[in-house]
């Protein structure tokens, strides 16, 4: 009720928010990946981006994107598999899609969710 109340106005109250807010953001000590600890500032943004980058992988020179020899042999596909391809997608097909995604997750770059074009089908189904 206080923050409702005072918390968007520059007052002592936002001001006192504002410094425990970003004191429980602080990262006070961490523990190394040898099991130490440290609570040096330096040491504990060192450690943090060798984690990070430990998640995210190698880097490598070579990424094997296209096998030429697939691309210059004779077709893969047949003509009915090519023909499957090129067929219209049907207003139904994007129905059972859009049913099958979780109603948080966004389709699309726009930032709305799967809920918000479940709901509003009606009126966005159309132009999609």
């Amino acid at each position: 009720m206080q923050w409702l109340h005072l918390g968007d106005s520059n007052s002592a109250y936002f001001v006192a928010t504002m410094k425990n807010k970003t004191a429980s953001n602080y990262i006070k000590k961490l523990q190394l990946a040898d099991g130490s600890w440290t609570t040096n500032d330096d040491q504990v943004e060192v450690e943090i981006v060798e984690f990070c980058k430990n998640l995210l992988g190698n880097t490598t020179d070579y990424l094997p994107a296209i096998n030429r020899d697939i691309c210059t042999s004779e077709a893969v596909l047949d003509r009915s598999q090519k023909m499957q391809l090129i067929t219209p997608i049907l207003p139904e097909e994007v129905v059972e899609a859009l049913k099958g995604i979780d109603d948080h997750k966004a389709p699309g770059g726009d930032g709305l969710n799967a809920y918000f074009f479940k709901r509003a089908w009606s009126i966005v189904g159309p132009e999609i």
